[in-house]
């Protein structure tokens, strides 16, 4: 597992990085172990998708795993920017 993600900057954590993974996760079961393959992998950082049923509890249990860095991306709603986790 990578070390943690612990930067706010967003030029550092992305310095270096090649490949952004942009995802849809239809499974919110998946999230942990795909933070953790992610990590394994290499990658640094990663995208879900609002097109993501339940995008927000994903974001949430993907950045927990501390070894990747996780955004939000094709945001479609002014309220989904502060949209806070469902569980």
């Amino acid at each position: 597992m990578a070390g943690p993600m612990t930067g706010t900057d967003p030029a550092a954590v992305l310095a270096g990085v090649r490949v952004m993974p942009v995802l849809t996760v239809p499974d919110p079961a998946t999230a942990g172990p795909l933070a953790e393959a992610l990590a394994a992998g290499g990658a640094r950082c990663a995208e879900v998708t609002f097109r993501t049923p339940d995008a927000a509890h994903i974001l949430k249990t993907m950045a927990a795993h501390g070894g990747l860095a996780v955004g939000a991306g094709t945001v479609l709603t002014a309220g989904q920017v502060c949209e806070p986790p469902n569980r």
